[in-house]
């Protein structure tokens, strides 16, 4: 059983029980906006791809950090022998010696079951969900008898708030950093299948929740709480909503292919919002959130996740282009939908990441015949190595690349 499905076995039955205990509920409407939806566009031909140099595989020349969880290698079980392993929070920092090795130190190393890493606006904090290892001391672990929910860690102090009592492997912050959008799954069938979820809104002031959004029709398995503070986007399988925060209005938007494990991306305005509808779907969207329409952006026979620029002119994904059988890492101009081949490399890329400045971009490979972590230039150029993947047990989970900021009070 993966760790998801362990999760939503333990979820399940606790929300149902917590349902009647909340705080006070906030009900909101949910009704169609009036907006109508546009047709899907498609591009008439395949976007023009510009292939950049070559590069050449090298140590990193910056110092940064970057946070992640992962199960270290060989794995440190639970004393319960019922199998679970214990993740670690990790920071990675380029060294400063000719050699430019990165050094990874664990900040944190008592959880299980965690899930959904994510940074605060301001780059400050890092939010969970995941269990606390025997929090209450009686030598095991046993899931809720222990402290679950959902976690913020500060970096400057190192201090970790418990923000929920609940879990939620799916949560998104606000905007101003001041609270956490989390999902419930509480709605079951007779044969025990979640039909509907619910939105939540935690205030990291007061920890106080209400609910959102009740009855959202799936399973909601990624939310996006928009830059501008306008709009929460819900992926609730297999259907896409935009939840409209001013009006209380949500809207269901229509796509020409269901949505499987939909990924998405607001830009940094929170004007649009990019998405692929499935994991290794060959089609980038990109939805206009003010009047709903839809932009077919790219085609091709894989697509990884897209991730913005900070200045809202490019994508970053990982592309498999035609006949070609292995992933590179590409740029495409939002406006124009231009393509840019940064790394070019005879081994698979994928999953990039931009750095906060924009000049960077990290992304994965299997170059060397296993799975690294480098980063480049988003001119393309050379490539730098910062991480082995394979001195932890399960990968990598949730990499994020911290501002400069991010160690200041």
């Amino acid at each position: 059983m993966s760790l998801r499905s362990l999760l939503f076995s333990l979820l399940i039955p606790l929300c149902l029980l917590m349902a009647c205990t909340r705080a006070p509920v906030v009900t909101l409407t949910v009704a169609s906006s009036t907006k109508t939806p546009s047709q899907t566009l498609t591009p008439s031909s395949f976007p023009t791809s510009t292939v950049l140099p070559s590069p050449t595989v090298t140590t990193s020349p910056f110092i940064d950090k970057i946070a992640f969880l992962a199960v270290p290698r060989p794995p440190d079980f639970m004393p319960d022998g019922e199998g679970e392993r214990i993740a670690n929070l990790y920071l990675a920092e380029s060294g400063t010696d000719s050699k430019g090795v990165w050094h990874i130190e664990p900040v944190l190393t008592t959880l299980t079951n965690t899930f959904g890493l994510a940074t605060s606006p301001d780059g400050k904090r890092l939010a969970f969900s995941g269990v606390l290892k025997d929090t209450n001391g009686d030598g095991l672990i046993r899931g809720y008898d222990d402290l679950s929910g959902i976690y913020v860690f500060t970096l400057s102090d190192g201090s970790l708030q418990r923000v929920n009592e609940i879990g939620g492997s799916v949560f998104s912050w606000s905007p101003d950093g001041q609270s956490i959008a989390y999902v419930l799954w509480d709605t079951l069938s007779s044969e025990g299948a979640i039909q509907a979820s619910s939105l939540y809104v935690v205030n990291l002031a007061d920890l106080l929740s209400h609910q959102l959004i009740p009855n959202v029709p799936g399973v909601i398995d990624e939310i996006a709480w928009s830059p501008d503070n306008r709009y929460i986007a819900i992926s609730a399988r297999p259907r896409l909503f935009l939840f409209d925060l001013l009006t209380k209005q949500i809207a269901e938007i229509p796509m020409s292919m269901p949505s499987c494990d939909l990924h998405m991306a607001w830009s940094p305005n929170g004007q649009k919002l990019a998405f692929v509808p499935c994991h290794n779907s060959p089609t980038l969207f990109l939805l206009n959130a003010n009047t709903l329409t839809i932009q077919n952006l790219i085609e091709a026979t894989y697509i990884s996740p897209p991730t913005w620029s900070p200045d809202g002119q490019y994508l970053a994904i990982g592309l498999i282009q035609n006949d070609v059988q292995k992933a590179d890492i590409f740029t495409i101009e939002v406006i124009d939908r231009k393509l840019h081949n940064l790394s070019n490399n005879p081994e698979g890329d994928s999953t990039p990441l931009w750095s906060p400045d924009g000049q960077w971009i990290l992304f994965s490979s299997d170059r060397k015949g296993k799975p690294m972590s480098y980063v480049i230039s988003r001119n393309g150029g050379e490539a730098y190595f910062v991480l082995d993947r394979q001195q932890f047990d399960t990968g990598i989970e949730g990499l994020i690349w911290l501002p400069k900021s991010h160690l200041q009070p």
